[in-house]
Protein backbone atom coordinates (compact mmCIF):
# COMPACT_ATOMS: atom_id res chain seq x y z
CA UNK A 1 0.00 0.00 0.00
CA UNK A 2 1.60 2.94 -1.38
CA UNK A 3 0.62 6.20 0.58
CA UNK A 4 3.31 8.66 -0.07
CA UNK A 5 6.17 10.27 -2.22
CA UNK A 6 8.58 13.07 -1.62
CA UNK A 7 10.95 13.98 -4.45
CA UNK A 8 13.43 16.35 -2.96
CA UNK A 9 17.23 17.74 -2.64
CA UNK A 10 19.00 16.66 0.06
CA UNK A 11 22.67 18.00 0.97
CA UNK A 12 24.39 15.13 2.37
CA UNK A 13 28.04 14.72 3.06
CA UNK A 14 30.07 12.33 0.37
CA UNK A 15 32.47 9.96 1.60
CA UNK A 16 35.74 12.36 1.28
CA UNK A 17 34.04 14.90 2.99
CA UNK A 18 32.66 17.11 0.46
CA UNK A 19 29.09 18.31 0.75
CA UNK A 20 26.74 17.66 -2.47
CA UNK A 21 23.61 17.70 -3.14
CA UNK A 22 21.35 14.75 -4.34
CA UNK A 23 18.45 13.92 -5.83
CA UNK A 24 16.52 11.76 -3.48
CA UNK A 25 13.12 9.62 -3.41
CA UNK A 26 11.05 9.07 -0.20
CA UNK A 27 7.98 6.86 -0.43
CA UNK A 28 5.95 5.08 1.98
CA UNK A 29 4.76 1.38 1.78
CA UNK A 30 3.06 -0.41 4.03
CA UNK A 31 3.66 2.08 6.69
CA UNK A 32 7.17 2.26 6.24
CA UNK A 33 9.64 5.31 4.46
CA UNK A 34 11.99 4.50 2.14
CA UNK A 35 14.46 6.50 0.59
CA UNK A 36 16.91 6.21 -2.44
CA UNK A 37 19.48 8.90 -3.68
CA UNK A 38 21.00 8.81 -6.91
CA UNK A 39 24.41 9.18 -6.61
CA UNK A 40 26.09 11.49 -9.37
CA UNK A 41 29.22 9.75 -10.18
CA UNK A 42 31.44 11.41 -12.01
CA UNK A 43 29.44 13.70 -13.97
CA UNK A 44 28.73 11.01 -16.87
CA UNK A 45 27.06 8.00 -14.39
CA UNK A 46 25.15 7.70 -12.20
CA UNK A 47 23.41 5.66 -9.86
CA UNK A 48 20.63 4.88 -7.38
CA UNK A 49 21.75 4.02 -4.07
CA UNK A 50 20.37 0.95 -1.80
CA UNK A 51 17.14 2.16 0.16
CA UNK A 52 17.27 3.43 3.60
CA UNK A 53 14.52 2.81 6.04
CA UNK A 54 13.17 5.67 8.56
CA UNK A 55 10.20 6.38 9.78
CA UNK A 56 10.46 9.96 8.78
CA UNK A 57 6.44 11.61 8.20
CA UNK A 58 6.30 13.03 3.99
CA UNK A 59 5.55 15.88 2.97
CA UNK A 60 3.58 14.66 0.18
CA UNK A 61 1.07 11.88 1.54
CA UNK A 62 -2.21 10.48 0.48
CA UNK A 63 -4.67 7.64 1.01
CA UNK A 64 -2.96 4.31 0.96
CA UNK A 65 -3.44 2.52 -2.72
CA UNK A 66 -2.70 -0.53 -3.75
CA UNK A 67 0.36 -0.87 -5.75
CA UNK A 68 2.39 -4.15 -7.09
CA UNK A 69 6.18 -3.96 -7.13
CA UNK A 70 8.03 -5.83 -9.53
CA UNK A 71 11.81 -5.94 -10.64
CA UNK A 72 11.66 -4.59 -14.32
CA UNK A 73 13.51 -7.48 -16.18
CA UNK A 74 16.60 -6.78 -18.65
CA UNK A 75 16.14 -7.08 -22.15
CA UNK A 76 18.13 -8.05 -24.82
CA UNK A 77 20.19 -4.44 -24.99
CA UNK A 78 20.12 -3.39 -21.10
CA UNK A 79 20.47 -5.08 -17.65
CA UNK A 80 18.73 -3.26 -15.31
CA UNK A 81 18.48 -3.06 -11.48
CA UNK A 82 14.95 -1.15 -11.17
CA UNK A 83 11.36 -1.89 -9.32
CA UNK A 84 8.37 -0.79 -10.87
CA UNK A 85 5.43 0.01 -9.03
CA UNK A 86 1.89 -0.54 -11.02
CA UNK A 87 -1.73 0.10 -10.03
CA UNK A 88 -3.30 -2.87 -10.32
CA UNK A 89 -6.70 -1.04 -11.49
CA UNK A 90 -5.52 1.27 -14.03
CA UNK A 91 -2.57 -1.12 -14.94
CA UNK A 92 -0.05 2.28 -15.24
CA UNK A 93 3.47 2.54 -13.54
CA UNK A 94 3.44 4.34 -10.64
CA UNK A 95 6.65 4.32 -9.47
CA UNK A 96 10.13 3.18 -10.77
CA UNK A 97 13.43 3.31 -8.40
CA UNK A 98 16.95 2.16 -9.77
CA UNK A 99 19.79 2.04 -12.24
CA UNK A 100 19.36 1.42 -15.82
CA UNK A 101 22.39 0.39 -18.36
CA UNK A 102 24.21 -1.83 -15.00
CA UNK A 103 26.43 -4.07 -17.77
CA UNK A 104 27.31 -0.75 -19.70
CA UNK A 105 30.09 2.13 -19.21
CA UNK A 106 27.51 4.52 -18.94
CA UNK A 107 24.91 3.58 -16.11
CA UNK A 108 21.96 5.70 -15.51
CA UNK A 109 19.73 6.49 -12.35
CA UNK A 110 16.19 6.10 -12.61
CA UNK A 111 13.49 7.85 -10.46
CA UNK A 112 10.04 8.57 -11.76
CA UNK A 113 6.92 9.59 -10.20
CA UNK A 114 3.29 9.04 -12.25
CA UNK A 115 0.84 10.15 -9.80
CA UNK A 116 -1.83 10.61 -12.59
CA UNK A 117 -1.70 6.45 -13.32
CA UNK A 118 -2.55 5.88 -10.16
CA UNK A 119 -6.98 4.98 -9.34
CA UNK A 120 -7.05 7.88 -6.74
CA UNK A 121 -6.55 10.45 -9.89
CA UNK A 122 -8.25 9.29 -12.52
CA UNK A 123 -10.88 11.69 -13.82
CA UNK A 124 -8.71 14.64 -11.88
Amino acid sequence: MLSGVDLVRETYESSWGDKEEYDVVKFKLDGTTYSAFEDKADGYRSYCTELTISNEKLQYEFPAQKVIGEMVPDTDSEKCNMIRFNDPITEGTVLIIGTGNTDDYYPYCVIEWHPENLAINQGK
